[in-house]
């Protein structure tokens, strides 16, 4: 991984020192931080958002001393801090699958942007990916029955609440107090499988009980909907056993397009998304 911050620190003590061999504070040696940026790997293929049509958002990151690079997933840089994957419309790789798991497996960080898709296709090896960390999507779009809590009267624009925040992963105040919308979104579930207790996870943002999941892309034969419960839209699985690797998941993506992200419905899911780049580049609190 690129290196974040370097410290030093300096202790300062006296017993009987005479006047004219204490150190003043004026001479004092100035303490200076400097953090090396941090690579975000942007990838491309599999008809995700290119990154030209993101470009606010990684002039952000940018701002974020981060450097955006893009590439392929069998390219993918064992020392980069994070790996997006923005809105896949087909599958990943048996191939890629396998770069991402050594990714992952030497400590990787993984941000998967995953909005609702109508699209017949079963995302077989980034599922079984996801499978390692205990995480499953599911193949829905989410609306909202009750008006109240959704954006503008479209039910397919619900307002999402904060269910926990990982240590490290600082939200703004005014954002966990506020307002989230998320416009065309699917759910995740967890799954309790042989490695579940190495993980730590939770949900981040999920749903009112009042949302719905409704069948939605796919091939399962077998469609499953989703109603009086929470969905999950945002979540994250740690995984302790591969020096604290982790995945986050969001089930929206159109927030982070250039023709949507001045757009104040917007502000509140690039918040959560922009804290995530800084626990990568920053993965404190563990």
């Amino acid at each position: 991984m690129i290196a974040v911050l370097s410290a030093a620190a300096l202790l300062l003590c006296g017993c009987s020192q005479s006047t004219a061999e204490m150190t003043t504070p004026e001479t004092l040696p100035e303490l200076t931080t400097e953090a090396e940026p941090s690579l975000v790997y942007y990838t491309e293929g599999h008809q995700t958002v290119p990154l030209s049509e993101v470009s606010t958002f990684q002039a952000a990151l940018e701002e974020q001393n981060c450097i955006v690079q893009c590439g392929g997933l069998e390219a993918l840089p064992s020392g980069a801090d994070l790996v997006v994957l923005n809105s896949p419309r087909e599958d990943i790789t048996k191939a890629e699958a396998e770069c991402l798991d050594r990714y992952m497996d030497d400590g990787g960080h993984f941000l998967l942007l995953f909005p609702a898709d109508d699209g017949k296709v079963r995302f077989k090896y980034l599922e079984r990916s996801l499978e390692r960390y205990c995480i499953r999507p599911d193949y829905d779009r989410i609306t909202e029955t009750e008006s109240s809590r959704m954006q503008g009267g479209d039910p397919a624009f619900p307002e999402v609440q904060q269910v926990y925040v990982p240590s490290g992963m600082n939200i703004p105040a005014s954002v966990r107090d506020g307002s989230v919308y998320l416009h065309e979104c699917r759910s995740f579930h967890f799954e309790t499988l042989e490695n579940f207790h190495d993980l730590r996870l939770d949900a981040i943002l999920e749903t009112a009980d009042s949302a719905e999941g409704t069948p939605c892309g796919g091939v399962s034969d077998d469609p499953v909907s989703y109603r009086d419960e929470r969905l999950m839209t945002m979540l994250f699985s740690r995984d302790t056993m591969h020096s604290n690797a982790f995945m986050i998941c969001v089930g929206a993506s159109d927030f982070l397009l250039d023709e949507n992200y001045a757009l104040p419905t917007s502000a509140g899911a690039q918040s959560y998304v922009l804290a995530a780049v800084d626990w990568a580049a920053h993965p404190n609190g563990f």
